[in-house]
């Protein structure tokens, strides 16, 4: 049960958010560029209702959509140049009307977090995620995987962020064995920088003014695009484990060595930041 103070920090999250609404609501009249979605608190832990939500819209109005890009509001679109690499080169690997088809930075193998921004719900039990595309840089999901959210939204269990919760939806449907998981590194980037050559999926944290730079410098990078499609294999989960084993040993090793130096200091050793401070103080 919620104390009296989180229940109060609630009532005020959702006024603020009310208040937020009506002014996207005003600019949705004026200029018709949004869409809101019904019944979504619009905050952080909505994000998979948002997919949801977003999918379901994309569908009932582009019924001949064949791609689903979902990016965040920080990020920038080569538009034309991503509609091309699909048609050019994904197309013909695996049919998007046909193969249900996930396109991001695939992440293979981590561990949910159980506290902080990213605490992942009670709900799920496993010790490690099902592969999922990184939430920050986007993810583009073929016509099958994005008629199944929508076709099952109400049955969906909503977890932490909406990258995992698409990945345990997946891992728990029929079309689990079923799924081409495509790396999008080629193509997709989250470095903060639009003017990269041959990215078209960019982000994130751009501000409005870096989006209205990249917008105003809008160029379309047909001829550069020429990456071949990279299927994530079944045995990039061990090799994804290798490498974090491998990063893990790096960490400890580099935390042994701060330890061994620390303990140098404190045995009389001088480090060279205190050096410097009694050569400036004579």
């Amino acid at each position: 049960s919620m104390t009296e103070a989180e229940i109060l920090d609630w009532e005020e999250m959702i006024s603020i958010n009310d208040k937020n609404t009506a002014q996207l609501e005003y600019e949705m009249e004026t200029f018709g560029d949004i869409i809101i979605a019904t019944g979504v608190i619009d905050i952080y832990r909505s994000l998979p209702a948002k997919l949801k939500s977003g999918y379901r819209w994309a569908i009932q109005n582009h019924p001949d959509a064949e791609w689903f890009l979902k990016i965040d509001d920080d990020s920038y679109v080569r538009v034309e140049s991503l509609s091309n690499y699909l048609q050019e080169f994904v197309n013909k690997n695996a049919d998007p009307l046909l193969h249900p088809v996930v396109i991001g930075n695939i992440k293979p193998h981590n561990e949910p977090f159980r506290k902080g921004k990213w605490k992942e719900d009670s709900h799920f039990k496993g010790r490690f995620y099902p592969k999922f595309p990184t939430g920050s840089w986007g993810h583009i999901v073929s016509r099958p995987v994005a008629d199944y959210v929508s076709e099952n939204s109400e049955e969906l269990y909503e977890y932490q962020g909406e990258d995992v919760s698409l990945a345990i939806w997946l891992d728990e449907s029929p079309l689990k064995n079923k799924v081409k998981w495509i790396r999008g590194n080629s193509f997709m980037s989250n470095k903060e920088d639009c003017t990269i050559a041959k990215k078209v999926v960019m982000g994130h944290n751009f501000n409005d003014y870096d989006l209205k730079y990249c917008f105003e410098k809008m160029d379309e990078v047909l001829e550069r695009i020429n990456s071949p499609v990279r299927f994530f294999k079944d045995r990039d989960n061990g090799r994804g484990s290798q490498d974090r084993r491998h990063r893990q040993k790096n960490r400890r090793g580099e935390i042994k060595r701060k330890m061994k130096k620390r303990k140098g200091n404190k045995e009389g050793k001088t480090s060279s930041w205190t050096n410097m401070i009694s050569k400036y103080l004579g």
